[in-house]
């Protein structure tokens, strides 16, 4: 198990999971589980989402607030 607010080891992960599925020593998608915690401001808690990993590596819509804040920078500095 894993904590981390770093993008550099989420990528990591996900590249091992591309490895392991073009036949380079990896590991497969259905050995990681990811999970995003943020608050529910109006319950007052935490709350919990899976993020399902696919085969490749990828995420497939990832959850609002999800290690967005390299797109959201560079979105802001380039005038979007």
């Amino acid at each position: 198990m894993v904590e981390t607010h770093s993008d550099h080891i989420l990528n990591g992960i996900l590249v091992a999971i591309k490895k392991h599925k073009l036949g380079e020593p990896g590991i497969a998608h259905d050995q990681v589980r990811i999970y995003y915690f943020d608050r529910d401001e109006t319950q007052h808690a935490t709350r919990v989402t899976p993020v399902p990993v696919q085969e490749g590596g990828r995420i497939k819509r990832p959850p609002s607030g999800f290690f967005d804040q390299i797109s959201k920078d560079r979105e802001f500095l380039m005038g979007f």
